[in-house]
């Protein structure tokens, strides 16, 4: 028996070979783009973090028994150094630089915590235990994790005392001729036996991150099947979200489910970023105040030259 060709053992990449002969074929070479169209270099990533430190009454947004925190946490994942340039911007109560660009070398998965008590900088000037709310810009020349967790603790019933957030890319499925998304979506309130309250919200964002309109058909499914199907015309750089609001109001909260995304692959490959964001909160019932805390992973921002 004749053995079957690399090809025909591994179907996807046969899909793949054909689909860039049909480009060539179609007189859109992979290297049409001018070089004018093309963006510049990536110098450095920079992270910029929000933080929040101090009592709740300081700038008003909380009772005055509530205090705040956040922990920002950067790790570095790579099997060689990476030196990061740390920076400390203010925006409350004035707009200042308080702690000026310092550099702080990562070894081989090391990591890094900056909190509001300790921001590992060696001899930390008084400035540090003064600092209310801004950011924290962390500047590197390779990809790291970086992560911030919001702390805010309360005194009071009836306000949320434990909050999550979950946030995940959504990859495509590739069903000739469609891209398709699918990402989890969980609306609404589910009291617990003890009187708390558990909410979850969430949102599907649509980045269009191509030079072409999208017309994308979005589905919110039950397990009992499609309950709302609606178009996004997202032009390009264009975004769209589709949160709770979008459920049918005779559909019953709570809602589990899921929400896909379809389009019509136009020649030029997957054209939509797609990210689910959930928030989970526990609203306090019976019992009093709490910890509330989220944990946001923070998206790095290229520095061109």
């Amino acid at each position: 028996m004749a053995r079957p060709s690399t090809f025909a053992r591994l179907p996807h990449l046969a899909a793949v070979a054909r689909a860039a002969v049909l480009i060539v074929l179609a007189g859109l070479p992979l290297l049409a783009l001018s070089a004018a169209a093309q963006p510049l270099p990536v110098a450095r990533l920079a992270y910029s973090a929000k933080f929040l430190c101090g009592a709740g009454s300081f700038d008003g947004s909380l009772p005055a028994s509530a205090g705040e925190m956040t922990v920002v946490e950067v790790h570095n994942p790579h099997t060689f150094a990476v030196t990061v340039t740390i920076k400390w911007v203010e925006d409350y109560p004035v707009s200042q630089i308080s702690i000026p660009p310092y550099n702080v070398t990562l070894g081989p998965n090391e990591s890094l915590n900056l909190d509001c008590n300790r921001l590992y900088l060696p001899g930390c000037p008084p400035v540090c235990g003064q600092v209310h709310r801004g950011f924290v810009e962390i500047s590197t020349p390779q990809q790291l994790k970086v992560v911030a967790l919001y702390k805010e603790t309360m005194g009071f019933p009836g306000l949320t005392r434990s909050v999550s957030i979950a946030k995940k890319s959504s990859p495509f499925f590739f069903f000739a001729p469609f891209y398709r998304h699918s990402a989890t979506f969980l609306v609404g309130d589910d009291v617990a036996a003890d009187g708390d309250t558990i909410r979850h919200e969430t949102t599907v964002s649509l980045a269009n991150m191509g030079n072409s309109t999208v017309n994308a058909n979005i589905s919110i499914v039950s397990k009992t099947g499609v309950v709302a199907s609606f178009m996004r015309i997202l032009p390009p750089n264009g975004f769209a979200a589709v949160t709770g609001a979008d459920l049918p109001p005779a559909v019953p909260r709570p809602f589990v489910g899921g929400v896909t995304v379809q389009y019509n692959d136009t020649g030029f490959g997957v054209l939509l970023e797609c990210e689910e964001i959930i928030q989970k909160h526990v609203i306090s019932g019976t019992r009093a105040g709490g910890v509330a805390m989220s944990v946001v992973e923070v998206q790095p921002i290229p520095l061109r030259p």
